[in-house]
């Protein structure tokens, strides 16, 4: 029997159907992985965390207030994860920081060689340059602006109003301009 509803998996999960916790990690990973990843920038570091943040949500589900989804709540405790381990890295070891030089073109690696170049090199500025933002306007940057959260959400996982997460993003987005202003 296939299950689609989120409600009635988390029903299960809660009456400690393990299968059912699965599904709604099978269904939320590759996301909470991916916003992990847009914020510490190192892929085993993403998923150390992302597994941590499922483990938290296991370790707590009796504690999940049906105010959000299910991936909003791990989205929360993920966010969580990565402040705390931020707060805690005084200096930032570059190699946790490698940007990532692989990039699909959007012609898919056919067509001129020397725009596919000139467009990696540009996502290679962008990901520097947002490395380079403090840690509070890079995860608004990042939750708004790479995984496409609604400013709402966004403002709960930061634990601020909806006026000072979007003052955030526009203050990210004013400097990544100022740093890339060069070579746009």
């Amino acid at each position: 029997m296939l299950i689609e509803d989120e409600g009635e998996l988390l029903e299960r999960a809660l009456a400690g159907d393990h299968s059912a916790f699965e599904v709604l990690v099978r269904r939320s990973q590759k996301k909470i992985y991916n916003l992990c990843y847009h914020l510490v920038r190192n892929p085993v570091e993403a998923e150390d965390l992302a597994q941590e943040a499922f483990t938290k949500a296991f370790e707590f589900l009796g504690q999940f207030r049906r105010q959000a989804g299910f991936l909003t709540w791990v989205h929360r405790i993920a966010v969580n994860l990565v402040v705390n381990r931020l707060r805690r890295q005084q200096t930032h070891d570059k190699a946790h920081h490698k940007v990532a030089t692989e990039m699909r073109s959007a012609d898919g690696g056919q067509g001129d060689p020397v725009r596919s170049l000139v467009r990696e090199e540009l996502h290679q500025l962008l990901e520097s340059a947002i490395r380079l933002l403090p840690d509070d306007l890079r995860l608004a940057f990042v939750l708004r602006e790479v995984q496409g959260l609604p400013y709402q959400e966004v403002a709960g996982m930061l634990q601020c109003s909806v006026l000072a997460c979007r003052t955030k993003v526009c203050r990210a987005r004013a400097r990544l301009q100022e740093t890339l202003r060069e070579y746009l």
